[in-house]
């Protein structure tokens, strides 16, 4: 059987992605396109669009321009990368991601991109993991936490089966009958 523990509460998280809609404030001059790569990251999107409100901010026009990216098949391909909105000429591009890991999900999101990001706002890294992280040269990223190893993460946006995706954390789901994380 599954368990569930917590590693960053509700509102852990929405301090740490206040932080990163001041990080847009500080670097984006134009309006902003906002690119939440689905399904996750359309949390985080709405959460940075609240932070906006919540710090009275209203001088920055906003879009929504979520993009759809299939990577985990069981196979293994990879079958659908696109956005599901135009991003608008003359706009500073905010790329939205839940969890970077291998820079799979990233290379393809900026290849469907008509130019280069402002800045990455992303949620979770796992350096770990990350196999390429030549984007952290090229880019501008901007992360709440970092995780160690790759534990199957769940919550806010993340899911398992359908099953955890609408949980207010981000918890590491792990078997009873195997030895726990500390």
């Amino acid at each position: 059987m599954a368990s569930i523990r917590v590693l960053y509460t509700a509102d852990e998280i929405k301090e740490a992605v206040g932080k990163l809609a001041l990080a847009v404030i500080a670097n984006c001059t134009k309006p902003v396109a906002l690119v939440p790569i689905m399904d996750a990251a359309i949390f985080v999107a709405t959460d940075i669009i609240r932070a906006f409100v919540d710090y009275d901010y209203d001088e920055l026009q906003m879009y929504l321009c979520p993009m759809q990216i299939k990577t985990r098949y069981w196979d293994g391909t990879t079958t659908v990368a696109r956005l599901l909105t135009p991003i608008p000429e003359n706009t500073d591009i905010v790329l939205v991601d839940v969890v970077i890991d291998t820079g799979e999900t990233l290379g393809l999101a900026l290849g469907q991109l008509p130019r280069m990001p402002k800045l990455i706002a992303a949620v979770v890294i796992k350096p770990d993991k990350c196999t390429d992280p030549v984007f952290q040269k090229q880019l501008e990223v901007y992360s709440c936490f970092f995780v160690k190893g790759d534990p199957w993460l769940v919550g806010y946006g993340l899911d398992d089966k359908g099953l955890h995706r609408e949980l207010p954390y981000i918890g590491v789901m792990y078997e009873d009958n195997l030895v726990q994380q500390s």
